[in-house]
């Protein structure tokens, strides 16, 4: 007779002899990748290097890992889980609510999308677009797409209630963003300019969300 899994429990890892694998040693191989992919490129990092990084055996990593792709897709996963640790937003009363969780939220965002680790594995990535089309798309759902399905959520929440009229609430969403997003960001990508403060960030990010309630005022 087969025993069931409990519901929402994740069996632990099993490796090939049996043993369960250590999630700790695990998460230090993908740092580890992390540093070595950033430091070197994807294809110039090895194994080896990265088995000397982690302060395991090769036999370690291949034992958690198939190959260079399947860590650089957890190396992947791991940064675009930052997205998944926002706060969701309990339903707001009246449009100043809206406004104060909005620039809240894009502080937040901002300052995840233009710190130096997520603007180094962005180069990374691109890099590899061409070779590994597929870790773009997975990076892209994980991690930004996530953030943009809720502000459009958002929206759409919002205008139910009579906060905003915003008639295609996706539209609304990939604006702002954009507006916060702005010119630097391009910029951080070419290594031409340093991420803001946080007090321009706030600034910048207050004025947008100003000039989006205001052009979709209810």
């Amino acid at each position: 007779m087969k025993s069931r899994a409990s519901k929402g429990k994740k069996e632990p890892e099993i490796g090939k002899r049996g043993r369960q694998k250590d999630p700790k040693r695990r998460i230090a191989i993908v740092r580890a990748a992390k540093s070595c992919f950033l430091k070197h490129g994807f294809v110039s990092t090895s194994m080896d290097a990265i088995a000397q990084e982690a302060e395991v055996s090769k036999r370690t990593v291949y034992s958690h890992f198939l190959d260079k792709q399947a860590l650089l897709e957890a190396v992947i996963q791991e940064q675009a889980g930052a997205f998944e640790a926002f706060p969701h937003v309990s339903p707001l009363d009246n449009a100043r609510q809206l406004r104060s969780y909005l620039i809240d939220y894009g502080v937040r965002l901002i300052e995840l999308l233009t710190n130096v680790d997520t603007i180094d594995l962005g180069r990374l990535i691109i890099s590899e677009a061409r070779r590994h089309p597929e870790l773009v798309s997975r990076f892209y759902k994980w991690g930004p797409k996530r953030s943009q399905e809720f502000l459009t959520d958002l929206f759409r929440q919002a205008t139910k209630r009579g906060l905003v009229n915003t008639p295609q609430p996706s539209i609304a969403s990939d604006q702002l963003v954009s507006m916060w997003q702005g010119q630097r960001h391009l910029r951080l990508q070419l290594g031409i300019c340093r991420p803001p403060k946080r007090d321009e960030l706030r600034r910048n990010v207050a004025q947008s969300v100003d000039v989006i309630l205001r052009a979709y005022a209810a």
